[in-house]
């Protein structure tokens, strides 16, 4: 519904940038002070205001049986200050330096669906709010946003039709008076459509296919900016959970060597030349390039197997030992194939490997029970701070970190810089520390890196698209008609 509805952030290629708010100021006493742009109106011509922003925050807090909630991005919330139909104050909860980030991943809708009934948000508590059922959403009754589109009519797990809204107020007005996006589940029948002109783009196109699309003389293929890290995790518990044999009962895993050993094992580079191609990119470190806090020009991450015997004798492990590597078959593109390529370069150190490749539902699972596997992490909010954050953090629920942690790594050098980086809202202040923190975890190889996904896109060439967002989804909004 992103043609539709519209966040009060957004983020580009500069960062956090300006939707709906036209500016911020951060306040003393852990505050923000958002002003909005003027001028604007919903779909059914109602005013934006600052209570529809109010409106919107409550809905999440409020929203029942959710299959997906919002929540976590106004956890920084406390209060809201209405100071008049343009301006608020946020309190925050301590400094909650992504709070800008996070206005990016919800929507404003307009209170007009309650008569526009001033609400008052303090400490979680909505006086004023009232409840509007979901089902009124679905039927597009209640859906009313600000974006070029409007709705036009919505048949869940088919297709939904937009239509343009002509007092929008932005200046990248809608393309298309009709725009169609139909629910297409199989793969191969997507590529169908594509082909014989049912549809003029698809998300998603089947690895296996891109070749095809590319070759047509009427298609091609698009591909997004770089954003989920593929990855692998160990196990860093003293008596690993997953019997290592040849190691006397040790967890070599632990080793900051033998993990240094394990990357020099691996050559990133034919990886992504013979099995991925324009698919991925090497990882040198754990966030892209063009996400916040990342480290720019990253030292690359070397590929010598020479070193990593060497490595290996010195911690202790001349013959080397075997080892599981556990993988999921179906989640990223050619994991399973990405995984046996490395247990055969692990192998050829004398690390012998054995790959479990397994169903998502089934990894997911067990991730818990493995000693060494293959994951992948991407983060919408496109910032650097939950790369290390979620992978490599000491577990605490108080400070929701370690998210991802199964293997329980924990360094407390690295928890240190993460505390700095969590309680500073200057954003270039803020950026080093988080690539201070990476640096550390890099040298203590606590996950290794393997390539970041780019994510193709199927395109006719009666349109154009040329808006490449970070990770796997699309923007309708940007669709414009071939000249």
């Amino acid at each position: 519904a992103k043609p539709v509805f519209e966040s009060l952030t957004y983020i580009g290629e500069d960062g956090v940038l300006d939707r709906l708010a036209a500016s911020w100021q951060n306040l003393p006493g852990d505050k923000l002070k958002v002003t909005l742009k003027k001028g604007i109106k919903f779909h059914d011509s109602s005013d934006f205001t600052s209570n529809d922003v109010v409106y919107s925050v409550c809905r999440i807090l409020n929203i029942q049986n959710s299959p997906g909630s919002f929540s976590a991005q106004i956890a920084g919330w406390k209060d809201i200050e209405v100071l008049d139909d343009h301006t608020f104050i946020i309190h925050k909860n301590g400094k909650r330096p992504m709070i800008l980030a996070q206005m990016s991943q919800f929507a404003i809708i307009s209170d007009s669906t309650i008569g526009s009934t001033k609400i008052n948000f303090n400490s979680g508590a909505c006086d004023g709010f009232k409840y509007v059922p979901t089902k009124d959403f679905n039927n597009i009754k209640a859906a009313i946003g600000t974006g070029p589109y409007q709705f036009k009519s919505y048949k869940s797990g088919d297709q939904i039709v937009y239509k343009r809204f002509n007092k929008y107020w932005g200046s990248e007005k809608a393309a298309y008076d009709q725009l169609i996006v139909k629910t297409i589940t199989n793969p191969a029948t997507r590529v169908a459509a594509l082909l014989s002109g049912d549809v003029e783009f698809i998300e998603a196109p089947p690895v296996q296919d891109l070749k095809r699309i590319d070759d047509h003389p009427k298609l091609s293929v698009f591909y997004n900016d770089p954003l989920r890290l593929i990855y692998l995790a160990f196990d860093h518990r003293v008596a690993s959970v997953q019997k290592i044999k040849g190691t006397n009962g040790e967890n070599p895993l632990r080793n900051v060597l033998v993990r240094k050993a394990l990357s020099l094992a691996i050559n990133r580079d034919l990886l992504v030349k013979k099995l991925m191609g324009k698919l991925a990119v090497v990882a040198n470190s754990y966030a892209a390039p063009n996400t916040f806090g990342g480290l720019k020009n990253p030292e690359k991450l070397a590929y010598d197997p020479k070193k990593a015997k060497f490595l290996l004798v010195e911690a202790g492990y001349p013959n080397g030992f075997e080892i599981v590597l556990d993988a999921p078959n179906d989640r990223y593109m050619n994991d399973e194939k990405i995984a046996v390529a490395i247990a055969q370069m692990w192998s050829k150190i004398g690390v012998k490997t054995k790959v479990n490749a397994t169903t998502r539902s089934q990894f997911f699972k067990n991730r818990s029970k493995y000693s060494s596997w293959m994951a992948g992490w991407g983060d919408p909010l496109v910032d650097a701070y939950s790369h290390v954050s979620a992978l490599m953090a000491t577990v605490s629920k108080d400070k929701k970190r370690g998210m991802v942690n199964k293997g329980l790594y924990s360094n407390p050098g690295l928890d240190a810089i993460l505390d700095k980086a969590l309680a500073e809202v200057d954003a270039d202040k803020r950026s080093i520390l988080i690539q201070d923190a990476t640096k550390v975890a890099l040298e203590d190889m606590a996950v290794i890196p393997i390539h970041f996904e780019v994510y193709p896109l199927a395109i006719s060439n009666n349109v154009v698209y040329d808006k490449a967002t970070p990770g796997e989804q699309s923007e309708f909004r940007y669709l414009k008609p071939a000249q």
